[in-house]
This record gives C-alpha cells, sequence and structure tokens, in this order.
C-alpha cells in the first residue's frame, strides 16, 4: 500500500540486506524497494536503496510512490537515467530512475 503512487497503478517488491555493520549493538541493513511504474504499460523503472539503517524513518516503498508521483507530473523523453541522493541526518536515500522506450 505504501508503494501506491496518487495516480494509476505500480508494481515491485521490498528487500532487505544484512550489512554485517553494527551501530551500538543493533545490525545495520540495506533496505530496498525496486519496481515499475506504470503498472499496466511500463514506462519507468525504479529502484530505491536506503543504505545502513537500523530502521528507516520512511520506507523505500513510500520514497518510490513519490518519485512515481513526480515522474508522472514531469518530462517526457527518449530515454533518462537519473540517480538522487538525499537525506536528513544519518538517513541516506539512493534513487534510481530509468525510463523504458516503449519502441
Amino acid at each position: 500500500q505504501q508503494a501506491a503512487p496518487a495516480e494509476g497503478t505500480a508494481a515491485g517488491k521490498t528487500g532487505t540486506a544484512q550489512t554485517g555493520q553494527f551501530r551500538e549493538g543493533e545490525e545495520l541493513k540495506n533496505y530496498w524497494f525496486a519496481g515499475f511504474y506504470p503498472a499496466d504499460r511500463p514506462r519507468w523503472t525504479i529502484v530505491v536503496m536506503q543504505d545502513a539503517q537500523t530502521e528507516p524513518e520512511v520506507s523505500s516503498a513510500a520514497v518510490f510512490a513519490r518519485l512515481c508521483d513526480a515522474l508522472a507530473a514531469g518530462e517526457d523523453g527518449e530515454f533518462c537515467v537519473f540517480a538522487c541522493f538525499f537525506g536528513r541526518g544519518m538517513l541516506l536515500y539512493t534513487c534510481i530512475c530509468m525510463f523504458v522506450s516503449q519502441n
């Protein structure tokens, strides 16, 4: 439900990876969401990763949904790849989006 964009449909999968790193006795993990948007006729492939977190403030799926909303309101192009890195305090999101050509 958290991955649902405001308009249209999306499809994807969450994932969690152990890092073997610890902070104050708690293991840091990588939290992922990979999916495509819109689900019925995919144009974008999106991967969101939260690196080395004990517990993320915002789920990777929720970040995915916000990116879908931004892409729906944005540009059309032949091919576009972008990566964004943003964070607050120790929280870092890594997002990669790729336009899937319909040709």
